[in-house]
């Protein structure tokens, strides 16, 4: 982290802290990352990655958490069963950020 962050570690580390203090303490499946590069987006890409983890996560009938960092990313988010918690803020003048929550879908 070091190498990647430099004298902007310190700065990384609250901002890390921060988000780990909104996540939910009971059992659940976080989706860390999901990404698609800026020229496949709104393609249905996102969608696709996100359903296999989403279809085991309602045959287990558990929920899942994640971070949306990019307010056009929520959208996809909501549309796939999530519900907003909060919308926070990285600190030091950090981008906010929304942990998001879904139940796990009626079979």
């Amino acid at each position: 982290m070091l190498r990647v962050f430099g004298r902007l570690l310190p700065r990384a580390m609250r901002g890390t802290r921060r988000m780990e203090s909104a996540r939910p303490h009971e059992p659940h499946y976080y989706l860390e990352w999901l990404g698609v590069a800026p020229e496949w987006r709104g393609q249905g890409i996102g969608a696709a990655l996100i359903q296999p983890v989403l279809e085991r996560c309602d045959s287990e009938r558990a929920p899942a958490y994640l971070e949306a960092t990019d307010p056009r990313a929520r959208p996809l988010y909501v549309r796939n069963g999530f519900e907003a918690m909060d919308e926070l803020e990285l600190p030091d003048g950090g981008p906010p950020f929304w942990p998001m929550w879904r139940e796990p879908a009626a079979t």
